[in-house]
C-alpha cells in the first residue's frame, strides 16, 4: 500500500500540465504498422493524453505512435510516443506523450483545450 501511494507521488511531480476529462475519439497507428486501431480519450494535457483501449490492441512502451484526435470541431494528427501502458479491467490504458518536434499539434491542442475547457481553466485561476 505504501509502495503504490510512493508511485503516485512520484507520477503527480512528473506533471507539467493540468490534465481535463476528456471523452473524444481517437484513431492510432505505431509506427511501422500499417494498421489503425480506435480508442478513447480519458485526460488530455499539453504534453499529452491517457488513452482508454480495447485489451486487444497491442501497444508496447516507448512505441511511437500518431494519433488523430476527433475534437467536436476538427480531426487533426499529433506524433509522440507511448510511455506507459497496463490493464485496466478489460481495457487497457496508455499514457501518451506528444512528441516535441511538432510543436504545431501541441498549438492546436492548446488552442482545443482552451475552446473545449475554458470554465475548467477560468475556475482553476480563481481557486
Amino acid at each position: 500500500m505504501k509502495q503504490q501511494k510512493k508511485h503516485e507521488e512520484n507520477m503527480e511531480e512528473k506533471r507539467r500540465f493540468i490534465r481535463f476529462q476528456a471523452p473524444f475519439c481517437v484513431q492510432y497507428s505505431v509506427d511501422g504498422e500499417t494498421r489503425e486501431f480506435s480508442g478513447v480519450i480519458k485526460d488530455i494535457s499539453m504534453g499529452g493524453v491517457r488513452l482508454t483501449l480495447d485489451t486487444a490492441s497491442s501497444i508496447l512502451s516507448d512505441s511511437a505512435a500518431k494519433l488523430s484526435i476527433m475534437f467536436p470541431d476538427e480531426t487533426f494528427k499529433v506524433a509522440g510516443k507511448v510511455i506507459w501502458s497496463k490493464e485496466v479491467g478489460e481495457m487497457k490504458e496508455v499514457g501518451f506523450c506528444f512528441s516535441a518536434s511538432t510543436e504545431s499539434g501541441r498549438e492546436r491542442v492548446h488552442q482545443h483545450i482552451l475552446k473545449h475547457f475554458k470554465e475548467q481553466l477560468t475556475r482553476g485561476w480563481w481557486q
